[in-house]
């Protein structure tokens, strides 16, 4: 058996695989509440066309490296002291770990047998899929002529919202409400708008503390392959005090409180 074959398991038949890659998707709040379909585009890794990842030019072809008879590794051995040594595997200079070696270099790749590219993929952002979601694209990594491309694992984040934001639960968003002192004395009625460009409503009678926290039930996020059940949201009321008052309202508060 070869010596580098039984060193560094390459006796075995079948294709070796290349590693995964990470990507990050952020999308909007919106997306995430109603559903929606993303198109990205992705720098990669891809093998050279033009010569078909052989790295040499056309009809010129490639010979197998004599120093590392075709591995791409070549062992040195280190003396660490008396009767003492240690084999070291390294890529091998002379093909720069190729185990072959082209007589002309491609011009396209220059004879590194890929190229730099982009590919386009489609992603599913379905309704109320958790925060940090990831969605594997299967043999979408970077491809090498001696490999089997590894997946794209594409990890879907939320960008933060102006207005609403998301329970660690998934399933339920809190708000927060202004509202003018009068109402906060005398209750209200509010309409909000929602992620999805319907209208709800917010509403409170009697006296509302600063801070309150109210709860609108099936206004939150949907679940997860269940977009019918939606979570609560939680709306806390807010309001503003005067910056100063007249003598007539100052009279007229001494009287009643």
């Amino acid at each position: 058996m070869d010596p580098f074959a039984r060193l560094f398991g390459m006796g075995g038949g079948g294709n070796l695989r290349g590693s995964d890659s990470q990507s990050t998707l952020h999308v909007e709040l919106e997306d995430v509440y109603k559903g929606t379909q993303r198109s990205v585009v992705l720098g990669k890794q891809k093998v050279c066309t033009k010569c078909k990842g052989t790295g040499a030019s056309r009809g010129s072809g490639v010979t197998t490296c004599s120093h590392c008879r075709g591995h791409g590794v070549v062992i040195q051995r280190l003396q660490l002291g008396p009767g003492m040594y240690q084999d070291i595997q390294q890529a091998c200079p002379h093909c720069q770990g190729q185990g072959r070696i082209a007589k002309h270099r491609c011009p396209a790749c220059n004879g590194k047998k890929v190229v730099r590219g982009e590919v386009t993929l489609t992603i599913d952002i379905e309704q109320g899929i958790p925060e940090g979601h990831k969605v594997t694209f299967e043999m979408e990594s970077d491809e090498s002529p001696d490999l089997v491309p590894g997946d794209l694992i594409m990890t879907v984040l939320t960008k933060p919202h102006p207005r609403f934001s998301r329970r660690p639960n998934g399933l339920d968003l809190d708000m927060s409400l202004t509202v003018t002192l009068k109402e906060a004395l005398l209750g209200f009625e509010r309409r909000v708008e929602h992620l999805d460009g319907t209208e709800f409503l917010v509403e409170a009678t009697g006296v509302t503390p600063y801070g309150k926290v109210l709860k609108v039930r099936g206004k939150g996020m949907p679940r997860h392959h269940m977009p019918s059940e939606k979570g609560d949201l939680y709306v806390k009321v807010m309001f503003e005090l005067p910056s100063f008052l007249t003598e007539a309202q100052r009279k007229e508060i001494e009287e009643h409180f």
